[in-house]
């Protein structure tokens, strides 16, 4: 036996006199009665004796504990019982953990809802650290899936009792982001176990979804764009938004123009090597170009000169293109951009009478109706990496053309395979 059932301290029966100097046998243990009225104590206490695993020596020790492992006082006999044996059979497979036997409030430190909010301080703490930085978007990014699907979904959880089908059941009701949220999970649980030396039984994950492919009728049609740009009254905004139709680059590559980036004697449009918060570093953020030191070049087209020329230049290299409307040296930020595009989208709605401009994102209305355009004009891939920046594995995500881009083809392939079935008359009309 690894312990013992004793009266836990100012424990009372019904005669009140309290003399548990008694014991009855429950099985193969001995459980305290009153020798008087012979009740059972109302609060018990077990003694276990199990390996210190905090100790380097692993020598063992002796502990008592009052709390069944929900968090609640072991006030019954067969409770009593049942824990004890529970606890011997965790001390023999070497499971046994007495933190996990605590009160309810000493239990908050376990709830998953605490822990989250421990990994967002952490987290919040790398921006700064320069060996382990994250940017301010990952974390922004991390902030919004632990308050949209992680304490809804698995706040009110104890960590140490989470098992593989629980968070299978959990993560079913994740309908939005679920590879990110995948991702979360994981880290969360490492983060508890590595960082916060939380002892808990690594569940096994569920299946981690595959990368989320736009359906066909969430491609906007290439003239999209052009219908939602003509109703934006910011000029900027609206300049702005043609420019990434035609270069198809990303907002966060565009908005950090300066006059300087504008090279007319080459032609060319340079785009200097930043992250998402518009901080110069080593390489621009692709996946073709990650590793590269130079600077990141598209031609400047007439249409783009065109549109260049509604902005105001100052003649100063280091005036931003797309400035703050606040004022200041700052340029514009994204969410400027987003909202201005939101508002557009709803009048070019109501303007086209057509609901589906509703719903245009703004990054699917440029960069991807563009490359699956592209696609559609037999553009090579290699030609279509060098326009956008982005690499080959990332290309494959736009790559989902529409049903109606390949109907010539098929009909062309059906007739070549069939023409000795067709007659002639038709194959001549063909």
């Amino acid at each position: 036996m690894f312990g013992k059932i004793y009266p836990d301290t100012r424990a009372s029966c019904s005669c009140k006199k309290a003399l548990f100097n008694k014991a009855i046998k429950a099985g193969k243990i001995d459980v305290p009665v009153c020798s008087v009225c012979l009740g059972f104590p109302d609060r018990f206490r077990i003694s276990a004796y199990y390996p210190d695993h905090t100790k380097k020596s692993g020598r063992s020790r002796t502990g008592d504990i009052r709390y069944d492992d929900q968090g609640n006082r072991i006030d019954s006999m067969d409770r009593a019982v049942y824990m004890l044996k529970q606890i011997e059979k965790e001390i023999e497979q070497g499971s046994f953990n007495p933190d996990k036997y605590v009160s309810q409030r000493n239990r908050e430190a376990f709830l998953l809802k605490n822990i989250i909010n421990e990994y967002l301080a952490f987290s919040k703490s790398r921006i700064e650290d320069p060996d382990y930085r994250i940017t301010k978007r990952t974390f922004r990014d991390k902030t919004l899936i632990a308050k949209n699907h992680l304490t809804p979904l698995f706040g009110t959880l104890d960590i140490q009792f989470l098992s593989s089908g629980i968070i299978k059941n959990k993560f079913r009701q994740v309908t939005t982001n679920r590879r990110r949220v995948h991702e979360e999970i994981n880290s969360l649980l490492k983060f508890a176990k590595d960082e916060l030396e939380i002892v808990f039984q690594m569940p096994a994950m569920p299946k981690k979804p595959s990368k989320n492919m736009r359906a066909e009728e969430e491609i906007p049609n290439i003239h999209a764009l052009e219908k939602i740009s003509t109703c934006m009254d910011d000029v900027r905004s609206r300049v702005l938004v043609r420019l990434l139709g035609i270069t198809l680059l990303r907002p966060c590559d565009l908005l950090p123009l300066k006059e300087s980036n504008l090279d007319f004697d080459r032609l060319v449009l340079r785009i200097d090597c930043h992250d998402s918060e518009g901080s110069l570093v080593s390489g621009r953020k692709s996946d073709s170009l990650k590793k590269s030191k130079s600077v990141f070049t598209t031609p400047l087209t007439k249409f783009i000169i065109e549109e260049i020329k509604h902005l105001e230049f100052t003649g100063r290299d280091d005036n931003y293109l797309f400035k703050n409307k606040r004022g200041g040296d700052s340029y514009m930020s994204y969410s400027t951009l987003n909202n201005a595009w939101i508002r557009a989208r709803k009048k070019a709605a109501i303007k086209f009478n057509d609901e589906s401009l509703s719903r245009a994102q703004l990054y699917t209305a440029t960069k991807h109706a563009g490359v699956t355009q592209l696609l559609e004009m037999g553009v090579s891939f290699e030609k279509i990496m060098r326009i956008t920046g982005i690499g080959r594995e990332a290309l494959e995500h736009y790559s989902k053309l529409k049903a109606n881009s390949v109907l010539s083809e098929i009909e062309n392939l059906s007739i070549l395979r069939f023409k000795k079935q067709l007659p002639h008359t038709e194959l001549s009309k063909s």
